[in-house]
């Protein structure tokens, strides 16, 4: 026999107040049951927030997300470029639109991902390590400015 729940998941029942101008044709609007409140600014710009996690909609389609645990998302909607921030690592990761990924450490040292495969390191001296598919490696030295 089948039996069918006629309870509502309480998420599903929050729904949103209407928008209110709090300021300055600053609007907000709140859902009563989960907290969430979506502030909406005159130039378009969008802040949703949640508890400790934020989400700012840009007018020009960029987008920020700032996470519970600190971690910063930002997409680059013209450039289709995603970079995140880690501040307990102190780690910078960019994303491109090609497939290139760019990891920058707080030493100021780098590791960047080709599409292709090749991986380059670049040293906080500026001293780099290019491994290619084939196994190939290059090695640069930028004190004596040779390889």
């Amino acid at each position: 026999t089948l039996h069918l729940s006629t309870q509502q998941n309480k998420s599903d029942d929050d729904q949103p107040t209407a928008w209110t101008e709090i300021r300055d044709g600053i609007l907000e609007r709140k859902w009563p049951t989960t907290g969430k409140r979506q502030v909406r600014y005159r130039n378009g710009t969008v802040k949703t927030v949640q508890g400790a996690t934020s989400r700012v909609e840009f007018s020009n389609g960029d987008v920020k997300t700032t996470e519970v645990s600190g971690r910063i998302v930002y997409y680059y909607a013209e450039a289709k470029t995603t970079h995140e921030t880690d501040p307990k690592t102190g780690t910078d990761i960019f994303h491109f639109p090609n497939g290139q990924t760019e990891t920058h450490h707080s030493d100021g040292s780098k590791v960047i991902r080709f599409p292709d495969g090749t991986t380059k390191i670049v040293h906080a001296d500026g001293s780099s390590k290019t491994t290619f598919p084939d196994g190939a490696v290059v090695l640069s030295d930028t004190d004596r400015g040779g390889r």
